[in-house]
């Protein structure tokens, strides 16, 4: 253990080779959620042999408690029947990803564990380095769309459709767009191209609190990476890219008048708790109904928004008998024969489908971990550690995700391709992981630490 200790002054080259980590899952290089997973578990593991000292000094006593619905998550969406049946049967997963479902995330969690308490870890180059990675990504992307169709051929080609060896393409063009998956270009849908653009759209917040004069480089950076995602998304126009944009500049205004206007602040309090209240009761009413049947007897417009809409379709049938044993644990379909599957798809919608793959209480167990992240968020911002722009960065990184996730997350995205990533097994998802724990784990230690302490340093 004393020769470990001796390994401390070498930590900042491995928190130099966590950046580049942080560069290749940021970018999506390769895809390969394999890849995602041994980078984090190889940083892990030279960060717990170079921060041994650190890790005996703080303790895992303030944060374990955490990781526990982290844990519940991985384990039940590793074993649960969704993720055995597309391994064992239909072979869209690999045995080495269904490994490192759980050493890969829960590694990258405790990573934001070690590196909240690394002392060579600087917050402000982890924002640049994710983003400018997500920055190359986009700008790939975008040129690809550019030469391929040309600017705004969502309008100028609406309604067309691509014909490969005599076979017409699934949606119109209009509706779809080439991304780089792999090492190669793909045709996926539009919600799936969007997503990239509208997360490097998130750093123009740091716009707000940079000094043009001050921090000139820094400045046309961020100007640069904002202009990026714009140009991404309105050259490639489409309703979710003109939502994306709106939501994201209200919530930049929102942050910007909570930081500058210390009177806004409770009122944009108030109006949060309201909304997020009803938007839970109206989740949790909608969840229960159609599981245990009761909007079957709904009618008129009860009956439109719980049964007759498009949305409702791709819904309900992953919510109808959720609570039955043949769902509770995850499912990928009804078997209606010995060697017959009846197939259920992906709704594309989030906060539903977690129950499909990984079981109603891995569901509940990651909604709980993403809870517990935002909330760590008001102890975070309290502690002053880190600059208020960095922090609201990665907050917005933070909502920007998971809000676009919730609703438009396509696990299977591709048209010509058999893709399924279910939003587990996705590099922003992994990124998100490790903001979270960061964020959870920084608002603990700062709390837990001595006062003597912050007067000596």
């Amino acid at each position: 253990m004393n020769k470990l200790k001796l390994l401390g002054k070498y930590s900042a080259a491995i928190t130099f080779l966590a950046f580049e980590f942080f560069a290749l899952i940021a970018f999506n290089y390769s895809g390969s959620f394999v890849l995602f997973g041994s980078l984090s578990l190889a940083l892990c593991l030279l960060l717990v042999l170079f921060n041994i000292a650190e890790i005996k000094t703080k303790g895992l006593s303030s944060v374990a408690l955490f990781f526990i619905p982290l844990f519940l998550f991985v384990l039940l969406t590793a074993v649960g029947n969704y993720n055995t049946v597309h391994t064992k049967v239909f072979g869209h997963f690999s045995w080495a990803e269904t490994v490192f479902i759980p050493l890969g995330l829960l590694a990258m969690a405790f990573n934001g564990y070690l590196l909240s308490i690394d002392k060579n870890f600087k917050l402000k180059t982890f924002i640049t380095v994710i983003f400018s990675a997500l920055a190359v990504y986009v700008l790939i992307n975008f040129i690809y769309n550019l030469i391929s169709f040309g600017a705004f051929y969502p309008i100028v080609y609406k309604g067309y459709y691509l014909y490969y060896s005599g076979i017409k393409s699934e949606l119109p063009v209009n509706e779809f767009a080439y991304v780089l998956e792999g090492f190669k270009f793909v045709e996926v849908k539009m919600a799936h191209y969007v997503l990239f653009p509208l997360l490097l759209l998130s750093s123009s917040v740091m716009l707000l609190f940079t000094s043009p004069k001050k921090e000139k480089g820094y400045f046309i950076t961020y100007s640069v990476f904002t202009l990026l995602a714009l140009f991404a998304l309105a050259f490639i126009p489409s309703l979710l890219s003109l939502g994306g944009i709106i939501a994201t500049a209200l919530l930049v205004l929102v942050i910007y008048l909570g930081k500058t206007y210390v009177k806004t602040r409770k009122v944009f309090k108030i109006i949060l708790f309201i909304l997020l209240g009803l938007a839970l009761l109206g989740y949790l009413f909608y969840v229960i109904a159609v599981a245990t049947g009761m909007s079957n007897s709904f009618t008129g417009i009860l009956d439109r928004i719980f049964n007759s809409n498009r949305y409702a379709r791709r819904v309900n049938p992953i919510l109808i008998n959720l609570f039955s044993s043949s769902k509770f644990l995850g499912f990928y379909g009804n078997q209606v024969a010995p060697s017959v599957i009846d197939e259920v798809s992906l709704s594309g919608f989030f906060i539903f489908d977690s129950f499909m793959t990984s079981g109603v209480i891995g569901a509940f167990a990651i909604f709980t971990f993403i809870f517990l992240g935002f909330k760590s968020f008001k102890k975070y911002f309290y502690s002053h550690k880190d600059e208020f722009r960095l922090q609201a960065t990665m907050l917005l990184f933070l909502i920007v995700f998971v809000g676009y996730s919730a609703f438009f997350n396509e696990g299977e995205y591709t048209l010509y391709y058999n893709v399924y990533k279910p939003l587990y097994l996705t590099s922003p998802f992994i990124l998100m992981i490790f903001m979270l724990s960061y964020v959870i784990c920084k608002s603990r230690v700062e709390i837990e630490t001595p006062k003597e302490e912050i007067v000596n340093e």
